[in-house]
């Protein structure tokens, strides 16, 4: 996709789990304990490739093709279970920078919205004290189809009357700028993965949201 600069953007979208908040290695020991658990091999590696990004039931289809749908829910049920867990036992913060962004953003009129195929997504924005910086946070319960399908963006750009063309997704996951594009929304990687396609498929990338001053520059916001 080419970025216009005669199109002014008025909407920022984040993903949630890299992007705002640090919490990749929670979900990913959640993960570890259960395919631990039932003697499925399971990394960093796959974990980027078939999990990350994607809701519990469709990344258990992912990673068990023949599992039948109870057995998948039951198992997602389990994965929601450790993660449970660990928001209580273990320390999540805000990525470095990501406040000050999104504080940046409102104070000059810009929309910002949270976009997470994490059900609990809500919950951790405001455990963080990011949620009163956001006009809207769209959650797994609010979308069906799961990325690469554009649909979780989509909505997020209804709920606060914008367009694609007018926003800008900001994700750290190949299959969430897979989304953004197929949704015709202009699209920043974060390269926290270290997702080799990802400068291949965003328009724009940077290593941390961090690097908001690169953000603003690049789009002249």
């Amino acid at each position: 996709m080419t970025y216009s600069t005669t199109i002014k953007i008025d909407t920022i979208i984040f993903d949630v789990d890299g992007v705002l908040l640090d919490s990749y290695m929670l979900h990913y020991k959640a993960w570890k304990k259960l395919f631990d658990r039932i003697n499925i091999p399971y990394n960093l590696e796959i974990n980027a490739q078939k999990t990350s990004g994607q809701p519990r039931f469709h990344a258990l289809k992912l990673m068990i093709p023949n599992l039948s749908e109870s057995e998948a829910l039951t198992l997602a049920e389990e994965k929601q279970s450790y993660f449970l867990q660990l928001i209580e036992t273990e320390n999540i913060q805000a990525i470095n920078g990501a406040k000050e962004f999104l504080i940046w953003l409102k104070n000059h009129g810009y929309k910002t919205v949270a976009a997470s195929s994490s059900k609990n997504a809500k919950r951790l924005l405001e455990k963080v004290k990011l949620d009163k910086y956001l006009d809207s946070i769209i959650t797994g319960n609010d979308f069906v189809n799961p990325k690469p399908d554009p649909e979780i963006f989509l909505t997020a750009c209804k709920k606060v009357g914008s367009t694609p063309g007018f926003c800008i997704v900001i994700e750290d996951a190949t299959v969430g700028i897979e989304a953004a594009n197929a949704g015709g929304f202009n699209s920043i990687g974060v390269l926290s993965s270290k997702d080799k396609l990802m400068t291949e498929l965003a328009d724009f990338c940077v290593v941390s949201v961090g690097q908001f001053s690169k953000i603003i520059k690049r789009y002249n916001l």
